[in-house]
């Protein structure tokens, strides 16, 4: 691995950032990092100083709004300004052409709300995110509010997830689909970007962790994905149309998958081989079937697919599995011209993919591919004529 870059040590952040190895932004408690996360935000020591101010890259406080109300039944001045958001602008980022489900998002969805705080907390969320970005003037203010629905959003889905019933299972469905988008919006922020927080690698599988109750809540009923209104319109993902990868592009999946056959025979890398082989796998499949920007959208759910030992390999850093997340960072970039919350989001997989490998050789034609493929804007198919070719 190459030598890590120096950086500012904070020598007084919380104890849960000194535990996970991220910079703590000492604003709390609660830090930035354990709002977004909904984790125990806790200090050695807490200092009781009057002149000491916020720290430079902490939010401001917000007094022109008031606090998250604990019931959907009592809803303060912010949140109807959010739910009239949501029900007029924010819910057609949500629906795609494909399904054709902007009415599900625009109607069905609140009023399940209404009986699902989780669900609800979401929408605020998501809805703070979206005008932090379409307003920038208020984007402290609106970003600040974002971020406590979305810890109350978290905790709420994690607990009602445990006391599932099959008639929570819509309101449940809702929001799970939701939370993967409240993961991009985060991870997207244009003011936490700038607030010293962990790396868009480190948010991204942070919240991928939170949120993999959308398995589970599937798994209730398996077969919802044929009847459900929001798939009606939709084809099957496992029976789209595959296309032949581009030369260029079965040379990277052919690159990965040498890379990652190095390590098969070792037994103390079983996990992480087959973790890596899944998501190369999924991968290649993606590029097969879903370069047409109305498909692309499934591709939200890769690190899924990938499972757990993948999701493992990226936060322990193997090689394998950071070329891998950059190229699913190709395949993700032109979603940020289409919706708000995925602006920057594949570029910035890349960016820091080859800002960790570029040392190492053997990964030299797959960043250099994939940085001139994330710069691509609004590409329907990869060309191989404008591609840079994989070396053997």
């Amino acid at each position: 691995m190459p030598p890590r870059r120096s950086h500012h040590k904070s020598r007084h952040g919380c104890i849960t950032c000194k535990r996970r190895r991220v910079k703590c932004d000492e604003s709390g408690p609660p830090c930035t990092n354990c709002k977004a996360r909904d984790t125990e935000c806790q200090y050695a020591f807490v200092s009781s100083s009057p002149g000491k101010g916020t720290s430079p890259y902490s939010l401001p406080a917000v007094s022109d709004r008031s606090s998250p109300s604990s019931s959907v039944g009592r809803s303060t001045p912010t949140e109807l300004q959010l739910l009239h958001r949501w029900s007029t602008v924010t819910y057609l980022s949500i629906g795609t052409e494909i399904a054709d489900d902007w009415t599900i998002w625009q109607r069905t969805v609140p009023e399940v709300a209404m009986n699902y705080e989780c669900l609800m907390h979401t929408i605020f969320a998501i809805t703070a995110f979206e005008m932090a970005h379409s307003i920038p003037d208020d984007a402290l203010k609106w970003t600040s509010t974002a971020l406590e629905y979305q810890g109350l959003a978290f905790r709420n889905f994690r607990d009602h997830l445990q006391e599932m019933t099959e008639d929570d299972h819509d309101a449940m469905l809702y929001c799970s689909i939701l939370l993967m988008v409240l993961a991009l919006a985060s991870a997207t922020s244009a003011v936490l970007n700038g607030s010293g927080r962990e790396s868009t690698i480190d948010h991204t599988i942070s919240h991928h962790e939170l949120v993999r109750g959308t398995s589970l809540v599937m798994l209730k009923k398996p077969d919802c994905h044929l009847t459900h209104p929001l798939w009606r319109k939709v084809p099957p993902f496992l029976e789209l149309e595959k296309a032949p990868l581009a030369p260029d592009l079965d040379g990277v999946i052919n690159k990965l998958t040498e890379l990652n056959n190095f390590r098969a025979a070792d037994p103390s890398q079983q996990k992480t081989y087959v973790g890596c082989k899944t998501a190369i796998a999924w991968l290649k499949y993606l590029y097969q079937t879903c370069l047409d920007m109305k498909l692309r959208t499934f591709s939200l759910a890769w690190m899924t697919c990938a499972g757990v030992d993948y999701t493992i390999a990226v936060r322990e850093q193997d090689h394998v599995a950071l070329l891998a997340l950059m190229c699913w960072g190709v395949l993700m970039a032109p979603l940020g011209d289409e919706f708000w919350y995925g602006k920057g989001f594949g570029q910035s997989v890349v960016s820091e993919v080859a800002n960790t490998l570029r040392n190492e050789p053997e990964a030299m034609d797959i960043i250099n591919w994939a940085e001139q493929q994330s710069q691509v804007i609004n590409i329907k198919q990869i060309s191989p004529d404008s591609a840079v070719g994989i070396t053997d």
